[in-house]
C-alpha cells in the first residue's frame, strides 16, 4: 500500500517476488534378476514425460534409484537453470550376487531400501507437500516390489510391509512429504497364482454376474471337488484352505461349499487389505496405484495390467467398488480401507 504524506500519495517501489513451484519425484527401477537387465528405461520415460509439460514456474528435482547399477541420481531443474546432477553410488549387482535365484550381497555394499525410506523422510521434514509421485518399476508381488529377489535377513534389500509398518521412520513425516494429490505408482504384479484360480471357481456359478448387483445374501452353492485346482505340471491345490482361513469354517474340497456372496465378498476384500499398497495408503495416508490381487502387468510397450486378468479386475470394480487408476490398476486409498474393513469387523 502506497505510504500517504500530508494528504499526497507518495510513490513507493514494490518489489514482484517470482512464486515458484516446486515438485518432487522418485523413481525406484529395480532389476529383472531372470535376464539381468534394469527397468530404469521406464524411469527415464515417465521422467521425460514430466518435464515435457514442465512450465516456467516450476522447478523440479527428480531421485532417480537404479538398483542394477548401484546409483542414486538426484536431478535438479531449477529457475530457468539446465539440469543439474549430483549422483551417489553403491556397489553394483551382478550375476555374482546370485549363486541361485535370490540375492546374496557377497560382501557388496549395493543400493537397498534402505536408502529409499530416508530420501522420503529428508522431503517430509525439509519441504513438505512437495512429492508429486513416488513410482517403483519392478516385478512384484502381495508383500511389495521385488527390487533384487531377496529373501528376509541381513541381506534383505527388497521393499516389504513390514517397512511400512516399522518404526525406522517416521509414518506421519513420509506421508507428509506428499502434495495432496501426490500418489505412489507401483507398477509390478500382484499374481498369486492359487487366489486367481479361487476367483475363477467363485465365477463358475450361474448366480454370479460381471456386472450389476448381486444381493448379498444370494447363496453360492458349489458341488464337491469343485475348489480343487490342479496347475499344470504342478501338484494339486485345495482352495478351501483359503476360504476356511478367512472365514473360519471347516470346508475340504471334498466337500459341498456353501457360501452367500457377502463371503465371496469379504474374502476378495481380505486380498486388498492385506497388501504392500494397502500399507502405504493406510500409514501415510496417500493415494496409491497399484496391481489389485491375482492381476498381473505386461511391459510392452509400457506396464499395464494385463487383460488376461481383466475378470479380476472387474471382481473388484463391479462388486467391492474399487476405483482404477491408468491402465486397470487400482486404487488404494485410506477412505477405500476402512470402507472395506466393515467386512471384517
Amino acid at each position: 500500500m502506497a505510504n500517504i504524506i500530508h494528504g499526497n500519495y507518495q510513490d513507493i517501489k514494490r518489489e514482484t517476488k517470482e512464486i515458484r513451484t516446486l515438485k518432487q519425484y522418485v523413481m525406484i527401477s529395480g532389476l529383472d534378476y531372470h535376464d539381468f537387465w534394469t527397468f530404469g528405461a521406464y524411469a527415464d520415460k515417465r521422467k521425460a514425460k514430466l518435464l515435457a509439460a514442465k512450465t516456467a514456474k516450476e522447478d523440479m528435482v527428480f531421485y532417480m534409484f537404479d538398483f542394477l547399477k548401484g546409483k542414486i541420481r538426484c536431478l535438479s531443474y531449477k529457475d530457468g537453470k539446465g539440469e543439474q546432477v549430483t549422483e551417489k553410488s553403491f556397489d553394483p549387482i551382478t550375476k555374482d550376487n546370485y549363486k541361485n535365484k535370490y540375492f546374496r550381497s557377497e560382501g557388496k555394499k549395493t543400493l537397498s531400501k534402505m536408502d529409499i525410506y530416508p530420501v522420503i523422510e529428508e522431503i517430509g521434514r525439509k519441504d513438505p507437500g512437495t512429492l508429486y509421485e513416488l513410482h517403483v518399476f519392478s516385478h512384484a508381488y502381495w508383500n511389495g516390489p521385488i527390487l533384487a529377489n531377496s529373501t528376509k535377513g541381513a541381506d534383505d534389500i527388497d521393499m516389504r510391509i513390514d517397512d511400512i509398518t516399522s518404526a525406522l521412520w517416521d509414518k506421519v513425516v513420509l506421508g507428509r512429504a506428499f502434495h495432496t494429490t501426490g500418489i505412489v505408482k507401483l507398477w509390478g504384479c500382484a499374481f498369486p497364482r492359487d487366489i486367481n484360480a479361487l476367483y475363477s471357481a467363485f465365477r463358475k456359478h450361474k448366480n454370479y454376474k460381471t456386472s450389476g448387483t448381486i444381493p448379498d445374501d444370494t447363496v453360492f452353492d458349489y458341488p464337491a471337488d469343485h475348489f480343487w485346482y490342479k496347475p499344470n505340471g504342478a501338484e494339486a491345490v485345495d482352495l478351501t484352505l483359503f476360504i476356511n482361513n478367512i472365514l473360519g469354517t471347516m470346508y475340504l474340497s471334498r466337500d459341498k461349499v456353501s457360501l452367500t456372496f457377502l463371503q465371496i465378498k469379504k474374502i476378495v476384500s481380505y486380498h486388498y487389505l492385506f497388501t504392500f499398497a494397502t500399507a502405504i495408503a493406510y500409514w501415510w495416508r496417500v493415494k496409491v496405484q497399484a496391481a489389485l490381487p491375482a492381476t498381473y502387468a505386461e511391459i510392452t510397450p509400457d506396464f499395464h495390467v494385463s487383460p488376461q486378468t481383466k475378470a479380476n479386475v472387474d471382481m473388484y470394480v463391479n462388486h467391492l467398488g474399487i476405483k482404477l487408476g491408468e491402465s486397470n490398476y487400482g486404487i488404494f486409498d485410506y477412505d477405500t480401507i476402512q470402507r472395506l474393513r466393515k467386512y471384517h469387523s
